[in-house]
């Protein structure tokens, strides 16, 4: 990843590994903790991101990233880099990822990304098919919360497999809704009987 990084960071590391014959480190026995720190850094178009960008029409996730802070922890067990829940904002958009990558580049990461109302009422076409047909021609009645899409990360760094959960973002939207009518339903009893 750092291949595609130009910027700032710094890093905090706690290690402890075997050695080998030879004095060098045995990686698939490395234990360790750490903090990275990204600070002013241009990141060059990931592959995981693109292809999110290119599933749910987003811009934003298409073009260089630039992070002015972003503090990740990970910890290093048995050759695999887990990295603690990090939050990272892509233009108005947010990517919430937590996850492990291997030494031989093998990754999986779990992510909730939150698209804003005002991308998806902009967009109306690429976002339509997640909100409930019923309400698409009196969006503004309702107060809404940003689209939430949960993903999966698989595959390699390489070569990275996207899955979006959309049933999940369409069940949040619909619970959305019911809440929301169920809200007015109540308000307006509350009217009749006073």
């Amino acid at each position: 990843m750092f291949e595609q990084i130009d910027g700032q960071f710094s890093s905090t590391v706690k290690l402890q590994t075997e050695l080998l014959k030879d004095f060098s480190p045995n990686l698939s026995h490395i234990t360790c903790q750490g903090i990275l720190d990204l600070f002013n850094c241009d990141i060059e178009s990931l592959t995981a991101l693109t292809t999110i960008g290119s599933k749910l029409e987003l811009d934003a996730f298409r073009k260089p990233l630039n992070i002015k802070y972003l503090l990740i922890s990970f910890s290093i067990v048995d050759g695999k880099v887990e990295v603690n829940p990090f939050s990272l904002p892509i233009g108005e958009s947010s990517l919430s990822l937590a996850g492990y990558s291997k030494l031989d580049k093998v990754i999986h990461f779990d992510g909730l990304l939150s698209v804003p109302k005002k991308l998806y009422t902009e967009n109306n076409n690429g976002f339509n098919q997640y909100i409930p047909k019923s309400t698409l021609s009196n969006i503004d009645s309702f107060e809404w919360s940003d689209l939430e899409f949960d993903l999966n990360i698989g595959g390699t760094y390489i070569k990275p497999v996207v899955v979006i959960d959309f049933k999940s973002t369409k069940n949040r939207a619909k619970e959305n809704i019911k809440s929301q009518v169920k809200s007015k339903v109540d308000s307006q009893k509350e009217i009749l009987k006073k």
